[in-house]
């Protein structure tokens, strides 16, 4: 269920974000400064907040598998990426497949999700 709430709420922004964007509330360099704001600003005030915790060796135990797991996907997305690269015959798109394979940008997702 709190998934499910949690999808409705990120669906909320992305609606509101739309609109706002379709009504012409906000100009080209809104783009810029809202990305410097959530880069600069926001994105550290959650990595301290996220320090913000009692130490559990638990949670040490979920990091270390975290990373392993980690590290397992990425050697996968390198070797699906070389896969892309080749049937691409080594060009240009295929290096760009290549780089988006191995390093998506998906993690932005759950930045709502974290806070």
């Amino acid at each position: 269920m709190l998934a499910f709430q949690l999808s409705i709420q990120l669906i909320l922004l992305i609606a509101v974000g739309i609109l706002v964007w379709r009504l012409g509330l906000l100009d080209e360099s809104f783009d810029t400064s809202l990305a410097a704001l959530v880069l600069n600003v926001c994105l550290p005030c959650m990595i301290v907040k996220s320090f913000c915790i009692d130490f559990d060796s638990q949670q040490l135990k979920n990091c270390a598998v975290l990373v392993v797991l980690s590290v397992g996907l990425m050697v996968l997305r390198y070797f699906v990426g070389q896969l892309v690269f080749r049937a691409h015959h080594g060009d240009f798109t295929g290096r760009i497949l290549r780089f988006g394979a191995m390093f998506t940008n998906f993690s932005f997702v759950g930045f709502p999700v974290a806070q």
